[in-house]
C-alpha cells in the first residue's frame, strides 16, 4: 500500500529523528557503549519509548519543555548528517556509515516540500 505523508507527519518524523540523535549522543555518554553493537542496545530502548506514541504537537511540546525550538532540532539533525556523509563521524557512531568511502554530500531544506526521495 502507497502512503503519501503529511506536511505534519513528514515534520514529526525528522523531529523524531533529532530526539533519536540527542538520545543515542547521551546514551553512549552514560553507558560508555559503542560502534553498531551499542547502537543495537539503544535502538531496542529507543523503540520502546513512549515519545513514538507522541503526536507532532506533543513532540512540539516535549521539544519546548526540554528548551528546543523545531528549528534547533533541524539544525541538530541537519549536522548530524552532514557529519556523516563528510566522514566527520567517530567510530562509535556508524549508523549511517558510507559503504564505499565516497563523501556524499547532503543539505537540509527547510522546506519539507523539496525532500527528494
Amino acid at each position: 500500500m502507497i502512503n503519501i505523508p503529511s506536511k505534519s507527519d513528514k515534520e514529526r518524523s525528522v523531529i523524531l529523528d533529532a530526539f533519536r540523535i540527542l538520545a543515542w549522543q547521551q546514551y553512549k555518554q552514560d553507558t560508555g557503549v559503542s560502534g553498531l553493537e551499542g547502537y543495537e542496545t539503544f535502538s531496542q530502548e529507543w523503540n520502546a519509548h513512549e515519545v513514538h506514541d507522541k503526536t507532532f504537537t506533543e513532540l512540539k511540546d516535549m521539544a519546548s519543555e526540554l528548551g528546543y525550538s523545531l528549528a534547533d532540532l533541524k539544525k541538530i539533525r541537519t549536522d548530524y548528517y552532514q557529519s556523516k556523509n563528510n566522514g566527520i563521524s567517530d567510530d562509535s557512531d556508524s549508523t549511517n556509515s558510507i559503504s564505499n568511502g565516497a563523501s556524499q554530500s547532503y543539505t537540509e531544506n527547510e522546506n519539507l516540500d523539496d525532500i527528494p526521495f
